[in-house]
């Protein structure tokens, strides 16, 4: 057993990696013990499971008053970022085009993801859709949709009783 220095390809470097050897056994439990340490010692994750494409994150909240979606959008424009309602689906249509000078030679590992992306949410009833507003600053695309009065009016408490507390009025 030896101490290797392994640099992944997740934004760490020279992360201490146990490699041990295995020598060859007839015990086919050897054999996979040593798959699955091949495996987790190379490239991880491997460049062949990875998705290639760009894909947004999103964040969904809820509030009093609204809900917004947050959508990161780093690297892109407003003018390549489109918006739609349909039903009670958003979606958030867009592309990061390529940097011309991120393909220059003497490049040897490009991790940045390029290229047209769709992320839907599926809204709850209760929007008011019409006066849905959208903006967008420092690649953050913040979408929010305003609650109806009707679906205020829906959220109610509901008391949570304990054995101590006795049982819930009839």
């Amino acid at each position: 057993m030896s101490w290797d220095l392994n640099p992944l390809h997740l934004g760490r470097e020279n992360v201490p990696v146990r490699r041990t050897s295995y020598p060859m056994s007839p015990c086919p439990g050897t054999d996979i013990d040593r798959m699955f340490n091949d495996f987790l010692n190379s490239d991880f994750p491997p460049t062949t499971m990875m998705n290639r494409d760009f894909i947004p994150s999103l964040d969904v909240s809820e509030s009093d008053e609204n809900i917004r979606v947050d959508c990161e959008l780093p690297g892109i424009e407003q003018k390549d970022i489109e918006l739609s309602l349909s039903g009670k689906m958003l979606s958030i249509k867009g592309e990061k085009k390529t940097e011309e000078e991120s393909r220059h030679k003497g490049m040897y590992r490009s991790e940045r993801r390029y290229g047209s992306f769709l992320r839907t949410v599926e809204l709850p009833n209760g929007l008011d859709l019409d006066k849905t507003a959208a903006e967008f600053h420092n690649g953050l695309l913040r979408i929010t949709i305003p609650k109806t009065d009707e679906y205020k009016k829906q959220t109610r408490s509901i008391p949570v009783h304990t054995p101590e507390s006795g049982p819930p009025p009839s």
